[in-house]
């Protein structure tokens, strides 16, 4: 079977170049997705690459599309291409590794099978309202979809209330923390299973290697589902 189906295959992507001026020309794309943008506004409105070989930790080189947010990817390319997602990406894949491991993971499950609730608890709990941070408009969903990717990833809980200006102090949040500390505990307990790409992670990033190897290990496993999506491309 060959490990990278989709290795050295050329892809031509089409799009309005009147939208990517006017992302450029607004507060509706993040600062790093800028360079990209400028850099298909020197193009006719066709954007031509051949994917490399996927660095270790999972993701194919030159896919730089790939790597523009959601709402700027469907802005560009909504008229002429289908945006394959994966709804709750992240924590689903995860669930699936730790389960297929026999590991404990009922706080992960809980999100999982009931994410819209956990995601309005985020909303009602932390008082969340609609506002723009970091030159950056967010929705009240937005924020709390934020909280979940960040505990996905080890981050701190209080960075993401520092960033949406939250109060913990009169806020419930162990679910979170508890949340954050069965991830933390099933991911060391992955490094054995996945022994060279978190060595591998340990080489490149010493100072939180478990966070780093958390999105490596779902990158990999979300770039095989995509591809087993597309191994009857035409």
């Amino acid at each position: 079977m060959n490990q990278f189906p989709l290795l050295g295959k050329t892809f031509v992507v089409f799009f309005n170049k009147e939208r990517v001026s006017e992302l450029l020309r607004s507060n509706k794309c993040y600062k790093g997705e800028i360079p990209f943008l400028k850099e298909l506004m020197e193009t006719e409105g066709k954007y031509e690459y051949k994917l490399e070989q996927p660095e270790f930790t999972g993701r194919y080189k030159n896919a730089k599309f790939m790597t523009l947010s959601r709402q700027t990817r469907q802005y560009l390319l909504q008229d002429e291409y289908i945006d394959v997602d994966i709804v709750a990406s992240q924590p689903n894949i995860m669930l699936s590794f730790f389960k297929s491991h026999n590991m404990d993971c009922p706080k992960l499950k809980k999100y999982c099978e009931n994410r819209d609730k956990y995601i309005q608890k985020v909303i009602d709990g932390f008082e969340l309202k609609d506002s723009i941070v970091e030159e950056k408009e967010y929705t009240t969903k937005d924020k709390a979809k934020e909280l979940f990717t960040s505990i996905m990833n080890l981050g701190k809980i209080e960075n993401w209330a520092k960033k949406f200006d939250v109060d913990l102090d009169n806020c419930e949040y162990q679910y979170f923390k508890d949340l954050r500390d069965e991830i933390n505990n099933n991911l060391w307990a992955s490094t054995p299973i996945e022994k060279e790409l978190f060595e591998y992670i340990k080489s490149q990033n010493k100072e939180r290697p478990l966070a780093s190897f958390s999105s490596a290990l779902y990158q990999q496993y979300e770039r095989k589902i995509l591809e087993m999506v597309l191994k009857d491309d035409k």
